[in-house]
């Protein structure tokens, strides 16, 4: 195996999975949808189109793995601290979900997973775009657009390190049958995940791609000869700063812009119940920023004033930092 993983520090690295799905739960006949996942799905070769049924069929059973015709309902994150696995899962309006990743992905130096590089990384920066500037709020680092393999040193894919020189990618499943861990597709695998979503909702969907996120951490642990978790601390079950920072009280803010004592307290007492590292707080710092300060209208006859109240915020903010 590929000896660099071995020098990683493992608290450094967020692991991660995406759980997509098909954009809509029926494809109309007369919608531009249909036009053009028909003419993707005709045959090169000879030009011929695929009847209306077999084109509905084929959008039910492979749109979802298609640039332009998914969505991601849910993505899973887990970290290591102290030897312990966290995972959550994010889930709600796709761009909201991208943009809390990618909020969480920026307080690591890497992001870890299965097929992440020609799969989940394209797909999250392509599906982003939809609602805001996603190069704006994901590093670079994990961006990999324009990229070779060799400038991406910060994204490691469990599928490529495992396929080597060979042709061919091995799946996940197949990948811990390989190392023998178990087997994250227990009630659901990819195949399911439309269905189930446009007939259940997404809480299955949340469990199953927790358990992708720890196959890919014991994986990883397996390829660095160390040995696998047991289990894992469910952070959808119970609040982390994490979870609190960048959901309830961040929320709180950017509706209210009210940055009280009461408020501060609140949110000093989740932040000061783990240990913090200098680069966490530097993030707790991004994040509060981006929710309290408002964004500046160059056409409006209030820039002055709008700027101006936005340094007095961030002064407030770093006063408050300097305080953890």
């Amino acid at each position: 195996m590929n000896n660099t993983i071995k020098k990683i520090d493992i608290e450094k690295i967020l692991f991660f999975d995406t759980e997509c799905v098909r954009r809509n739960k029926e494809l109309e006949l007369d919608s531009r949808e249909f036009q053009l996942f028909q003419k993707k799905t005709r045959n090169r070769e000879t030009d011929e189109y695929l009847t209306n049924e077999e084109v509905i069929e084929e959008y039910k059973k492979k749109a979802a793995l298609k640039r332009g015709y998914s969505k991601i309902v849910s993505i899973g994150v887990g970290f290591i601290r102290d030897n312990e696995v966290h995972i959550k899962a994010i889930s709600g309006e796709e761009g909201e979900i991208i943009k809390q990743f990618c909020q969480i992905a920026s307080a690591f130096d890497y992001v870890c997973g299965a097929n992440v590089l020609s799969f989940d990384l394209p797909l999250l920066v392509n599906n982003g775009f939809r609602t805001f500037d996603v190069p704006t709020v994901l590093p670079d680092r994990f961006l990999t657009s324009g990229k070779k393999i060799w400038n991406l040193d910060k994204v490691i894919d469990v599928s490529d390190i495992f396929k080597a020189t060979h042709y061919a990618m091995s799946s996940l499943d197949e990948i811990c049958y390989h190392f023998g861990v178990d087997s994250p597709k227990t009630e659901l695998d990819g195949s399911m995940v439309s269905e189930e979503y446009w007939t259940n909702g997404v809480d299955k969907i949340n469990k199953y791609v927790k358990q992708d996120v720890f196959a890919v951490i014991n994986v990883f642990r397996k390829m660095r000869y160390e040995t696998t978790f047991e289990g894992f601390l469910d952070k959808n079950l119970g609040g982390n700063v994490e979870e609190t920072t960048q959901q309830t009280l961040l929320q709180e803010l950017y509706n209210t812009k009210n940055f009280s004592t009461d408020f501060q307290e609140r949110l000093r007492k989740q932040l000061k119940e783990r240990k913090m590292l200098k680069k966490e707080i530097k993030t707790v710092e991004k994040l509060l920023l981006s929710h309290y300060l408002t964004k500046v209208d160059v056409m409006s006859y209030d820039k002055k004033e709008t700027e101006a109240s936005n340094k007095e915020r961030t002064l407030e903010i770093k006063n408050f930092i300097k305080t953890l």
